[in-house]
């Protein structure tokens, strides 16, 4: 069986009850609680100051699930040179530059999906080996 919801459903916490009957008469009735999110998660990165460290560290916030996954991607002239995965805890994630940068300017960017739905964010982050 099935069912098709015939007007829009707000986000948030809903009931589904189901009944059912045959032709004997006899009846029977469950219902079940979900919560309804159509929205993306947000995720957000702490901004970046230019630095001599090759391995910097990075964080940021984001409202998904303790335990969600984050996946952070660092780019370099458009590609993708680096992808590195840590988790959501306490609306917050943070993670390490696994492989060593060279001198230059990337662009760093996290999502988070939850429920089938993306959120991301980006930032400059430059890598400045060189003595004033």
């Amino acid at each position: 069986w099935s069912v098709q919801i015939i007007d829009a459903l707000d986000d948030g916490a809903i009931t589904i009850t189901a009944n059912v009957s045959d032709a004997a008469g006899n009846q029977a009735s469950t219902t079940g609680n979900a919560i309804l999110d159509t929205n993306a998660p947000t995720i957000s990165i702490v901004s970046l100051q230019p630095t001599m460290d090759t391995t910097p560290t990075i964080s940021g916030s984001t409202d998904a699930r303790d335990g969600t996954d984050v996946t952070i991607e660092i780019i370099s002239a458009g590609v993708v040179i680096q992808t590195l995965t840590t988790q959501a805890a306490a609306g917050q994630w943070t993670i390490e530059v696994n492989d060593a940068l060279v001198e230059g300017s990337y662009t760093v960017s996290a999502s988070v999906s939850e429920d089938g739905l993306t959120g991301s964010s980006s930032t400059s982050l430059a890598i400045d080996l060189t003595a004033p």
